[in-house]
């Protein structure tokens, strides 16, 4: 069953909270700044108070107490693939990543017999504004268990804010 949570903040990721619309649980997102708009690290707390923290200027992130390169955790795939699509490996689950121009979302899907699942683990969709209506809130959807929730919200924070081009994030978080 998955949950679903609406940030708190529309525009800066690195400082908000994401509440679960069925639950009283949050995910909270908090960063340390070296000066405005350059964070040195970003935290995410689980609801069960797991963190994992992803280290900018090392490119690292620690999960478990325990930091990893992310040039170790990605792998290289072959063959024609999105040039958004990354693979990451942490201990025996292997994860895919991978952004959706159409419905401008992250998806973290569970990798079996080197086929990715057909439903997303876990799907970021950043703050949508629109010129007539309501703006879509941006919105986490968590399929996983909380031990490994926050390694694949970390991977999809840390994909969205470095694989992008700066003009997508018009329309989604911003530095």
């Amino acid at each position: 069953m998955s949950q679903v949570y609406l940030f708190s903040n529309k525009h800066n990721l690195y400082t908000s909270i994401a509440s679960s619309i069925s639950t009283s649980g949050e995910y909270r997102f908090t960063s340390v700044f070296a000066r405005p708009g350059v964070p040195i690290k970003t935290t995410v707390t689980s609801p069960e108070g797991k963190e994992g923290t992803i280290y900018w200027k090392e490119h690292a992130i620690e999960v478990e107490g325990v930091k990893h390169v992310v040039e170790d955790l990605q792998q290289k795939r072959s063959g024609f693939k999105s040039p958004h699509t990354r693979h990451w490996v942490l201990g025996t689950d292997e994860w895919q990543s991978k952004y959706s121009s159409g419905s401008h979302s992250w998806k973290v899907l569970n990798v079996q017999d080197d086929e990715p699942t057909p439903s997303p683990a876990v799907e970021l969709t950043p703050y949508r504004s629109k010129t007539f209506g309501k703006a879509d809130p941006a919105m986490l959807m968590i399929s996983v268990p909380d031990a490994d929730s926050v390694f694949l919200i970390l991977i999809l924070v840390y994909s969205h804010l470095t694989e992008l081009p700066r003009s997508s994030w018009l329309s989604g978080f911003r530095l």
